[in-house]
């Protein structure tokens, strides 16, 4: 009879010491979790921080001749692309998970800048209204692109 008090009360204490590792199990998991998440959080945040360069070479650009609102945009976008693609590559590096909404904002931006690239690459001999008309367009689409920098 002690024989099996002794047995029920060790199996008791191996159950009661297995459940508590099981919960600092989880609770690790869960911090570890929080402190992935809170990582990816800082990273976007300095894209953002980032990309306000971006941002004020648009505006730049926009007030530009038409000459040279083309050279500044495309620096403007050479700058977006090397800012996105190092993001991209840290993320991958360090085996971070863009998440899904920032990583459709930024394909939805680098199709944005295509766009863009292409638009002003067709100017070439337009005058008179035909040039206005085109430049009004492609500052339209320079703020858009501008504007959507900041909901990354």
């Amino acid at each position: 009879m002690k024989n099996l008090r002794v047995i029920l009360f060790s199996t008791l204490a191996l159950f009661f010491i297995a459940g508590c590792n099981m919960q600092n199990k989880k609770k690790d998991s869960e911090k570890e979790q929080t402190q992935m998440q809170d990582e990816a959080q800082d990273a976007i945040a300095n894209l953002r921080d980032e990309l306000k360069d971006v941002k004020e070479e648009i505006a730049e650009a926009i007030k530009d001749k038409p000459d040279d609102m083309k050279r500044t945009v495309n620096e403007a976008l050479d700058n977006f692309d090397d800012k996105v693609d190092k993001f991209r590559d840290k993320a991958e590096e360090s085996g971070e998970k863009i998440n899904e909404k920032t990583e459709e904002a930024l394909e939805d931006l680098q199709k944005q800048s295509k766009d863009i690239r292409s638009k002003i690459s067709d100017f070439g001999d337009k005058t008179g209204d035909e040039l206005k008309d085109f430049m009004a367009d492609v500052k339209t689409k320079l703020k858009e692109f501008g504007d959507k920098l900041d909901n990354i």
